[in-house]
């Protein structure tokens, strides 16, 4: 098996080249087989591995593990999203369920990189949602709404506290959550395949 690498990835490149690169050569066997080796692939591996150390994992991707797209995405972990608005009482418990998925996600991570001591340029910045159109405001007004029904902290921001927050007074209207992380995605997920345990084998 062969790997061909995708090279132009800035957040891949910002790191020091892989040394730990391994390929298949010959028939193996093994009690179960992972394909694709990003976050997903990556987590279930461990999972097993942690269940039960005396299986032995096989992890394959046709790219260097954890170096296709979960390795070049934005590198933002998302609290909330934004929505015009919820026309009934379902709709806002499948958002807040949304929601807590966002939130259990962030937390397995922080837990992962604090008990790994992973650099990955954690930044607890929250999100901004924000506009240069005033009228807008009627769907950031729609959105507090929600996050208010929720219990979501947040904020309804001028052009005043944009421009001193942002650096720019482009935007005249915006709205604030404080539970949006940003991070380097090629150090995390780099992370994620340095530390497996040693039953999980990945090419």
């Amino acid at each position: 098996m062969v790997v061909t690498n995708d090279n132009s990835c800035s957040w891949i490149n910002d790191l020091n080249p892989r040394t730990n690169i391994k390929s298949i050569s010959s028939n193996e066997e093994c009690d179960w087989l992972i394909i694709g080796a990003g976050y997903t692939g990556l987590s279930a591996a461990r999972k097993l591995a942690q269940i039960d150390s005396n299986l032995k994992i096989i992890l394959v991707d046709a790219q260097l593990a954890g170096e296709g797209a979960s390795g070049r995405n934005s590198g933002y972990l998302v609290d909330t999203t934004l929505n015009d608005g919820f026309t009934s009482n379902k709709e806002l418990q499948n958002y807040k369920k949304k929601a807590d998925i966002y939130s259990l996600g962030i937390d397995v991570v922080k837990k992962f990189i604090k008990e790994y001591q992973v650099d990955c340029d954690w930044n607890e910045s929250g999100k901004y949602f924000a506009s240069s159109k005033i009228e807008d405001k009627k769907i950031l007004d729609n959105f507090s709404n929600t996050l208010f029904k929720l219990g979501f902290e947040h904020s309804i921001l001028g052009n005043k506290e944009l421009s001193e927050r942002l650096g720019t007074y482009f935007y005249n209207i915006g709205l604030y959550t404080k539970g949006g992380i940003l991070l380097h995605p090629g150090k995390l997920v780099r992370a994620m395949v340095d530390v497996l345990p040693s039953n999980v084998f990945f090419v």
